[in-house]
């Protein structure tokens, strides 16, 4: 039998979130995925991904081209350092569209 792996050991393994969005009513987004993805000069990011599109810093979605077309100014401005910075924006962007439910928290402290 395999050993038991902490929560922290498995998050720390994970390459994709999968996050229940707000009501799609308000929002027309029911899931998102915060992804670990090649930034620049193969640099590991993390991106928040919606139905082919991608959120930026400036917490608006541009949709996600074909690696060969995106630019060094397009994986900038829509990867992450880590994922924390990925979940607080997109924290931030439902606080943008009205969704008061959802609040940013310290990812190690979500599943407590």
């Amino acid at each position: 039998m395999a050993a038991r792996l902490t929560k922290a050991q498995l998050a720390d393994m994970a390459t994709c979130f999968s996050l229940q969005g707000p009501d799609s009513r308000m929002s027309g987004i029911q899931r998102v995925n915060i992804e670990l993805r090649e930034g620049i000069q193969g640099k590991k990011r993390w991106a928040v991904k919606w139905n082919g599109n991608v959120l930026n810093k400036n917490l608006n979605w541009e949709y996600e081209m074909n690696p060969s077309n995106r630019t060094d100014t397009f994986i900038k401005a829509t990867r992450f350092k880590n994922i924390q910075y990925a979940y607080d924006a997109w924290c931030r962007f439902l606080k943008k569209i009205g969704v008061k439910q959802f609040t940013n928290m310290d990812l190690d402290k979500a599943n407590r």
